[in-house]
């Protein structure tokens, strides 16, 4: 009598989960042999579930006479659940991953965040990123990401501390054909070095697909679990996808950060051109008033007479606004300086020069007495 109340109890969460899920996908959940065999009565089954759905009617034993159609339709259900779940963890897992890339703005943010998004999503528990060292021809494990709920912390050193050649390991193996792999158990896997640390620590499923871009792979990710995974190629073709988008957002970034540093490069040479003219210009400059200094002694036979010249040439050959030329006082018990004459390119400087006329610079007193 129990036993009975329990199946009855059973099929009234059945039909309650029935009655929420369309006919159309129940049907697409059963195979063509179950439909025919099911065929109208299974219909009829889920449009009484829409109307317990809605609180028009009461479940009851007798509605389903052939017990053999029921086991059937909760074989289809279960089975329509199972992909229904693991389907929604796949879409998790891909807009995680794609929203990390339109987040992300370098590679050291987006990495960590894609592989964590995607153990989270699908229920994984390590995950590290792999990437090819070309000059020594191997890779190399970089980024990793554990679940906390296990004790990975010996396999994330041991990955760390290997390299994988072309063909070794599962990174190898994929960096070698280019094409994502699965493996069931790794503890049974002829080709996972590692397989001591995957012992201690219990991992076993594992999947790994490559990042494509345009000059060839640039690396790996791979994934592990704590359960034996059987291979999963919808998931398998996601990754994939995935792992285009990852190619793409890394090339993308690398373009942009050389294009930045090309940038730093052209404002460098552009300052130093600036500074090179400057330089040049005022070299320039002091020689050009170096030789008009030298052509008013030459054309002239009295000091007095080239003095104002060579002021006035040194003014403008180095865009001076004043110059004046100090003497030594002619009386022998004066040690000082006495201006003699003055130039002014612009400007008015009488008060200045009234001031320096009668002014006088003993050693050491002054611009012109330190001079």
């Amino acid at each position: 009598m129990l036993a009975d109340e329990g199946r009855v109890a059973s099929r009234r969460q059945l039909l309650w989960m029935l009655g929420a899920v369309p006919f159309g996908l129940l049907l697409a959940a059963l195979t063509l042999a179950q439909v025919r065999r099911v065929g109208e009565r299974t219909e009829r089954v889920a449009r009484m579930a829409r109307r317990m759905a809605e609180g028009d009617v009461e479940p009851s034993p007798v509605d389903f006479a052939d017990r053999d159609e029921l086991l059937e339709v909760e074989r289809a259900l279960n089975e329509m659940a199972t992909h229904i779940a693991i389907q929604s963890r796949r879409q998790t897992a891909q807009h995680a991953a794609t929203r990390v890339l339109a987040e992300s703005e370098t590679l050291g943010r987006a990495m960590p965040a894609i592989l964590k998004a995607i153990c989270e999503s699908l229920g994984w528990h390590w995950s590290g990123l792999w990437t090819s060292d070309r000059e020594k021809g191997v890779l190399r494990c970089g980024d990793i990401w554990h679940a906390s709920t296990v004790q990975l912390a010996d396999f994330s050193a041991m990955s760390q501390g290997m390299t994988f050649a072309s063909g070794v390991g599962l990174p190898g193996r994929v960096w070698a054909n280019g094409q994502s792999a699965w493996i069931p158990d790794v503890q049974e896997d002829p080709n996972f070095p590692r397989l001591p640390a995957a012992r201690k620590v219990g991992l076993h499923g594992a999947f790994c697909f490559p990042i494509p871009a345009a000059g060839g792979l640039i690396g790996v990710m791979e994934f592990l679990s704590v359960q034996i995974a059987e291979p999963d190629p919808a998931l398998l073709a996601m990754m994939d996808a995935i792992g285009t988008q990852i190619g793409q957002f890394v090339e993308r970034t690398l373009a942009h950060e050389r294009s930045a540093q090309k940038a730093l490069a052209l404002g460098e040479v552009h300052r130093r051109l600036e500074q090179d003219f400057a330089e040049r210009t005022e070299a320039s400059r002091r020689l050009m008033a170096q030789h008009a200094a030298t052509r008013a002694l030459e054309e002239s036979t009295r000091l007095d007479d080239a003095a104002p010249r060579i002021l006035e040439s040194i003014c403008e050959a180095l865009g001076w606004a004043w110059s004046a030329l100090w003497v030594v006082d002619p009386d022998p018990n004066v040690r000082a300086l006495r201006e003699v004459t003055s130039y002014s390119a612009s400007g008015d400087f009488s008060a200045f020069e009234e001031v320096n006329r009668g002014t006088a610079f003993e050693p050491g007193v002054g611009l012109p007495g330190r001079a």
